[in-house]
């Protein structure tokens, strides 16, 4: 299970997008091999996004941010940035992804702004 609380994950909101997805490229990087990575994808459940990006079901990959979970984010190919080996396990950001509409199902979204 990814936790953003651990290693302070970033993932932006996509709210154009009704689907939460991972970036495999930078996912990768937190697995010892692309096979056990891939092991937790359904490839037969392949999308395509409207920019052409490909996209895959996962059974394995619950994302969790703050007290909810998102039980089975698609999985993007061919986007984010690995993250360099000696910075896996710090606190620095890393943006794995990006956060859809149906992380918002029956919940309330509120924003916030700060004015100066």
């Amino acid at each position: 299970m990814l936790a953003c609380y651990i290693f302070r994950f970033l993932r932006g909101p996509h709210l154009g997008s009704g689907t939460t997805f991972l970036y495999d490229e930078t996912v990768k990087t937190y697995f010892p091999s692309r096979v056990q990575l891939y092991a937790q994808v359904d490839t037969t459940q392949r999308g395509t996004t409207d920019a052409g990006y490909v996209h895959y079901a996962t059974h394995g990959l619950p994302f969790t941010l703050g007290g909810a979970t998102i039980p089975a984010p698609r999985l993007m190919t061919r986007q984010g940035e690995p993250v360099a080996p000696d910075s896996l396990r710090s606190r620095s950001p890393k943006l794995v992804g990006t956060i859809g509409a149906d992380f918002l199902d029956h919940k309330v979204l509120v924003i916030g702004v700060a004015l100066e």
